[in-house]
């Protein structure tokens, strides 16, 4: 049985759970099950599919794309109310310190998922909203 929650263990159980779809409330006389949000992440964009194929082997896209999609959008801390360019820039950032490397990518959305303010900084992305744009990977592949 679901027990209801005060609004503050509410919104730590959300932000602890921030995969999940479901949020439970009380309405004063029992639990209810409202949607919270859609489980449908932001998909990538043609842009980051290119980059991701420029940089990494065919047997790895699919883990590359799994990454940025599940755990690197707007589930990231911080991110209140992005949108997808915002969150295309990340995914540039994340890319670009991967340098390819399926490891250090990890490591790169580890670090967007402490804060991704870093990972801008660190990719060159932070003082310009367009630089990743201009952002274009080496062959690596």
């Amino acid at each position: 049985m679901a027990r209801c929650l005060g609004r503050r263990e509410r919104q730590d159980s959300i932000r602890r759970e921030r995969g999940t779809p479901w949020d439970v409330r009380c309405n004063g006389i029992g639990a209810r099950i409202r949607l919270l949000h859609s489980t449908m992440a932001t998909p990538l964009t043609d842009a980051t599919v290119d980059r991701v194929a420029q940089m990494f082997a065919l047997a790895d896209r699919e883990l590359v794309s799994a990454l940025l999609l599940e755990d690197c959008g707007e589930n990231l801390p911080l991110l209140n109310s992005a949108d997808s360019a915002a969150i295309e820039r990340i995914r540039f950032a994340v890319l670009k310190l991967s340098g390819g490397d399926l490891n250090t990518l990890q490591r790169a959305v580890h670090l967007a998922k402490t804060d991704w303010r870093d990972v801008l900084v660190a990719a060159g992305f932070a003082s310009d909203v367009e630089a990743h744009f201009r952002w274009w990977p080496d062959a690596l592949v």
